[in-house]
């Protein structure tokens, strides 16, 4: 690791600590789901470290389901961010730290629904 990627490394590593800012657009629809707490899904400390030396950026769209239980699964990249570390990172983060309280049919009953988000990612 050069210098200057672990100068980087460091301050992303420091914004992550004081200030953990989120990566979401606010492009998103959860089929009716509520999320809980989304803004902690991918936040700064999250950017791949593989990707600061290249300072990797880009929009990466995810698409899932969200089951009855309030839980993540089928993550795939809806629109790639153009660099495979960033579109990695996101489903592999939604699926474990998604959480919703979960849609309802119409006898109140929870039911699974899709859901989308996107994410932009950049090291700065």
């Amino acid at each position: 690791m050069s210098f200057s990627s672990f100068i980087s490394l460091s301050a992303i590593g420091a914004l992550a600590l004081c200030c953990p800012w989120d990566f979401r657009t606010g492009d998103e629809d959860f089929g009716g789901a509520e999320p809980i707490a989304p803004e902690k899904w991918v936040t700064a400390g999250d950017y791949p470290e593989s990707s600061i030396a290249f300072t990797h950026s880009g929009l990466v769209v995810v698409q899932f389901t969200i089951t009855k239980e309030g839980r993540v699964q089928d993550c795939e990249i809806r629109k790639s961010g153009g660099h495979i570390r960033i579109d990695e990172v996101s489903c592999k983060l939604v699926v474990r730290r998604g959480r919703f309280v979960p849609a309802k049919d119409s006898q109140g009953q929870p039911k699974s629904t899709a859901g989308f988000m996107s994410f932009y990612f950049s090291p700065e």
